[in-house]
């Protein structure tokens, strides 16, 4: 998988997956380890260790369709490819996904329930991980909104300057137009630096109800493309579901060497 299989004589380096392709070694440089062609794998552990899959020689998991490496380092898997792996989530029961719900409500009141799946989580060098989730709703709602407060207080640090963390603000899905994912996430270059950090998140849905008039939208918003408040909000509607709460701790420290980040509770 990936040989060269032309004739004659191949001067261009530049060949397989646009990579420098080294005659004499017979190998695909990628930057931080070498592919092998002939027998179909990498010729050094993967630096990501046993946090990718248990075969660190392995390309992609065996699954370069789906999966992609470009770095030789990380799993980036095509949301394309999530949204077929979980296109049934409606269908799955509560013991498949993480839940909280309300008890003892009013035989004549419709008591919704908040779920979530995950759909893809990593964690990468120098403060880098990602948790992406699909919120479930039962029984099934087709009008109303998911609101969730998001804290996140701890610091983050340039090796050289120490910057204190106190975020919160709300973010908002409307139900029926929005897609009912969240994501969880930091995303930076990779350097020098350190950092530690909670991110809390409240989240539940209330039935009926609408975001907030005066809820901004804005791609450079902490809440990305959804609608948010820099204050909570309750909103009203029916019955909304008790408070569904999820923590992520983050801990790295790369001022003498490239660490992977310490994620836990998530």
């Amino acid at each position: 998988y990936g040989a060269v299989t032309a004739n004659g004589n191949v001067t261009q380096p530049i060949q397989w997956s646009s990579e420098y392709n080294d005659t004499e070694l017979g190998l695909v440089y990628y930057n931080y380890r070498h592919y092998n062609p002939a027998d179909g794998r990498w010729t050094g552990r993967d630096r990501l260790e046993e946090l990718a899959w248990k075969n660190r020689y392995s390309l992609c998991n065996n699954d370069a369709l789906y999966i992609m490496d470009y770095l030789g380092e990380v799993i980036w898997i095509p949301v394309a490819v999530l949204a077929l792996a979980v296109g049934s989530l409606s269908s799955c029961s509560s013991s498949n996904a993480t839940s909280l719900s309300n008890q003892g409500a009013h035989a004549s009141v419709v008591q919704y329930r908040l779920e979530y799946v995950t759909l893809s989580k990593w964690r990468y060098l120098c403060g880098n991980y990602m948790w992406k989730i699909r919120w479930v709703i039962s029984p099934a709602l087709t009008k109303g909104v998911i609101s969730q407060s998001v804290t996140i207080k701890g610091y983050v640090s340039d090796c050289r300057k120490r910057e204190s963390l106190n975020i919160h603000y709300m973010e908002y899905w409307k139900i029926g137009d929005d897609t009912l994912e969240d994501q969880v996430s930091r995303e930076a270059r990779i350097g020098c630096g350190k950092g530690e950090y909670t991110t809390t998140l409240v989240a539940r849905v209330t039935p009926n109800a609408t975001v907030p008039n005066d809820a901004v939208k804005d791609i450079n918003s902490p809440a990305g493309l959804l609608a948010y408040t820099r204050d909570d909000r309750v909103l009203s509607g029916g019955k909304p579901s008790n408070p569904l709460k999820r923590t992520v701790k983050v801990k790295w420290d790369c001022c003498k060497a490239y660490q992977v980040t310490e994620v836990s509770d998530y």
